[in-house]
C-alpha cells in the first residue's frame, strides 16, 4: 500500500472527492478525465490548489539571456566589382 505521501484527494466536477495515490492521479490526467485545472489535495496537506499549480505545469521556463542585437551601423562587405579591361598605357613621346 502507498505511504501517505502518495495519497492524494481529488474533487471532480460534479463536486465527488476521490482518494487517489500519485500513479492514478498522474494516469487519471494523462487519460484526460482531469485537467491542470482540477482541484487537488496531499492527504498530509492542508490546502486545495490545482493540479496544474501542485505539479508545476503552470511554471514558464526559465528565460534564456536575451541575444545581443547587432550593432545599428554594421559595415556591408563590400560589393564584388567585376575588374575593368587593362587599360593602355600612355606613348611615350620621344623621337
Amino acid at each position: 500500500m502507498s505511504s501517505n505521501g502518495d495519497l492524494w484527494y481529488v474533487k471532480l466536477l460534479d463536486g465527488d472527492v476521490h482518494r487517489v495515490t500519485l500513479d492514478q492521479l498522474d494516469e487519471a490526467f494523462q487519460n484526460g478525465h482531469i485537467d491542470e485545472n482540477t482541484m487537488v489535495l496531499a492527504a498530509s496537506g492542508s490546502r486545495w490548489m490545482k493540479l496544474g499549480d501542485a505539479a508545476g505545469l503552470d511554471e514558464t521556463p526559465t528565460a534564456a539571456p536575451p541575444v545581443a542585437a547587432a550593432p545599428a551601423a554594421v559595415m556591408a562587405a563590400p560589393a564584388l566589382v567585376a575588374p575593368s579591361a587593362p587599360r593602355a598605357a600612355p606613348a611615350s613621346g620621344t623621337s
